[in-house]
């Protein structure tokens, strides 16, 4: 959304007083790997510059906060959670992979990488095989929840 503030004012609109309003963003540049090898955080660089190609705010999870406040709203309570996996089995990185997947168009116009650099028939594989060899936990984006009843 181009004017996340305007579209948070418009739909206060259809809430009575009393209503709630929440959201559930992600935040994107908080996925990780301990330890971080190379081909995570290559993997990481091409998912997080595939989104912010098409305009994607990265860290909308931690923008709500402002966003509510810029909006008008009272101030929102907030809560996060974040998926930590770890282990060759790790359903994160397939996950992971079918993101990239799904950017391949975006990274591609952008100029980002090739899809033959990328390998992405074999990536979430070559992930796990790598985490499981040198014990790597990894974490998703977080998801930040943010909610406030109206005046």
């Amino acid at each position: 959304m181009p004017d996340r503030v305007a579209t948070l004012e418009r739909l206060t609109k259809f809430l009575r007083p009393g209503g709630i309003i929440a959201f559930l963003e992600v935040d994107l540049t908080s996925i990780s790997q301990v330890p971080p090898s190379e081909i995570f955080v290559r993997t990481r660089d091409w998912v997080l510059q595939g989104f912010a190609s098409g305009g994607t705010e990265l860290e909308m999870g931690s923008r709500l906060y402002a966003t509510f406040r810029h909006a008008g709203l009272p101030a929102p309570e907030m809560n996060a959670v974040q998926g930590v996996f770890g282990g060759a089995d790790a359903a994160g990185y397939g996950e992971l992979v079918q993101a990239l997947r799904s950017l391949l168009p975006a990274i591609a116009r952008a100029g980002i990488a090739e899809f033959d650099d990328i390998g992405i028939d074999t990536l979430a594989q070559r992930l796990r095989v790598d985490a499981a060899a040198n014990e790597r936990v990894a974490f998703m984006s977080r998801l930040v929840a943010a909610w406030t009843r109206l005046p």
